[in-house]
């Protein structure tokens, strides 16, 4: 392309000094150039056949017309009267021009129209010699799209983008997000200053940085702590990218404040960590069943590694009649509704069934969406073993309405029942355990208490007889 242009140049001033030298450049510009003559009035007199080949058209069909037959419609009136405007004086045009082939395609031609003057300087023919540029248009179209796409990536990201030399390490300009994140009120704030003199970043990190993109075109992620306009601690994550911009190498720099992300990752190491060191079993598991963490305490508590835990289903240890439970705890969680303390029974790894009290919590994504299940698990088989072997007659009733619960069989033998239908369901005053006003003491006392001690009074037993107790109440949620 540069030999063309050269001989092209060499070539009009050939002509411009002697018509006779022409015929010395003509034949070798045929090679690579689009050629024609035409007469004073611009009609074609010769069709090399680089021209013929780009316009699609015979020689025959192009001699004797003018250049209209190519005129692609795109250029204006205007623009072909200062084409005329300059040849006529003797002058030589240049210029790039849009024109339509036989086919109707459209193509782009680098220009030169050289006037040949007679012995008093006047036009007397024009020679075009003209170079395909289509691919050239094509590509400068699709950069000129780049470039629009990437000014309104630039100006409309909502991450954080600013452009900065290389060397000088200077910001040439910022989008709005970068003022925002890092609180300038206007870009005249910030560029020709560079992220050390602003504080954004330290001289340390900026050698760093500036020793990455030494060896690399991109440098992705980097995270570190920034600092704001007003003194404020930051985190964020920079990419950079190395270009050239008007022969300068600059560094593109596209960053998003990721603090809220980093502050998140803290709680949840925090919470790992209390999980892992927690002495009740921690497990959590998605809504189909499956296991998805198991801390030490888990692992001590049931039998089962982690490795053997994590990725199966909680089946594993809930016995057959169980099952029901989980479904049932389900459903409470997606009603809202909180699972405290559940009693029930699991399996160890060995078969052996014990008793657990359970803490159950929904897991939420960050729409509020239910996505699974955490259980706080506590062995009290030996609660339970100390409930119903116990010398002292335990029983449990609810808050609320009196009713009995759940009774051990010292309770029974205590107060002469002979079975636990004979109680559960029933208040302690109907069972004549209690008197009305005694109950009503007793509830006054644990409004304001969670635990009353030693309360002695005269109880009664089924058949009548009245006894001295001494009876301690503790308060506690169950389910």
């Amino acid at each position: 392309m540069k030999k063309t242009n050269h001989l092209i140049d060499t070539l009009a001033g050939a002509i411009q000094k002697s018509n006779h030298q022409c015929a010395d450049y003509v034949n070798p510009l045929e090679q690579s150039a689009i050629v024609a003559i035409t007469d004073q009035k611009g009609i074609i007199l010769y069709a090399s056949q680089n021209f013929c080949k780009i316009s699609k058209y015979t020689a025959e069909e192009l001699i004797g017309k003018d250049h209209c037959i190519t005129n692609s419609g795109y250029h204006s009136a205007s623009f072909f009267k200062n084409l005329w405007a300059t040849i006529t004086t003797g002058k030589t045009w240049r210029d790039d021009v849009c024109n339509r082939a036989k086919d109707g395609s459209l193509y782009w031609v680098d220009t030169n129209i050289v006037p040949f003057l007679d012995d008093w300087g006047t036009p007397y023919q024009y020679m075009t010699i003209a170079i395909d540029i289509t691919n050239r248009k094509k590509a400068e179209k699709t950069l000129l799209k780049s470039n629009e796409l990437f000014r309104k990536l630039f100006d409309h990201s909502p991450a954080a983008f600013s452009i900065r030399g290389m060397h000088d390490g200077k910001f040439i300009t910022v989008n709005d997000n970068f003022l925002k994140l890092f609180g300038f009120s206007s870009k005249q704030d910030v560029i020709g200053k560079s992220p050390v003199e602003l504080k954004i970043i330290s001289s340390s990190e900026e050698s760093e940085i500036r020793s990455i993109l030494r060896d690399k075109e991109v440098a992705k992620n980097i995270e570190r702590i920034s600092q704001t306009k007003n003194g404020d601690k930051i985190w964020v994550s920079t990419t950079l990218i190395k270009l050239e911009i008007n022969n300068k190498l600059c560094v593109l720099a596209a960053t998003i404040d990721i603090t809220k992300q980093k502050n998140e990752e803290e709680h949840l190491a925090l919470l790992a960590a209390i999980v892992e060191s927690s002495d009740d079993a921690i497990i959590s598991k998605s809504l189909d069943g499956t296991i998805s963490s198991w801390n030490k305490s888990a692992e001590r508590l049931f039998g089962f590694t982690e490795k053997e835990a994590v990725g199966k289903n909680i089946s594993m240890i809930i016995p057959p009649e169980c099952v029901s439970d989980e479904k049932i705890i389900i459903e409470k969680l997606c009603n809202n509704e909180f699972v405290n303390q559940y009693e029930t029974v699991r399996n160890k790894k060995n078969g052996e069934h014990f008793y657990v009290s359970l803490t159950v919590s929904p897991m939420k994504n960050h729409a509020g969406k239910i996505i699974g299940v955490s259980k706080i698990a506590r062995d009290i088989t030996s609660r339970k073993k100390l409930f119903d072997n116990s010398p002292a007659a335990f029983a449990i009733r609810g808050m609320n309405d009196g009713k009995l619960m759940n009774v051990n069989d010292t309770f029974l033998e205590l107060f002469g029942f002979s079975s636990e239908q004979d109680v559960i369901g029933k208040t302690c005053i109907e069972l004549k355990i209690i008197s009305a006003s005694e109950e009503s003491e007793v509830r006054s006392i644990l409004q304001e208490k969670e635990v009353a001690k030693n309360i002695e009074r005269i109880s009664q037993t089924k058949n009548g007889d009245k006894i001295w107790v001494s009876t301690s109440f503790s308060k506690l949620e169950i389910n």
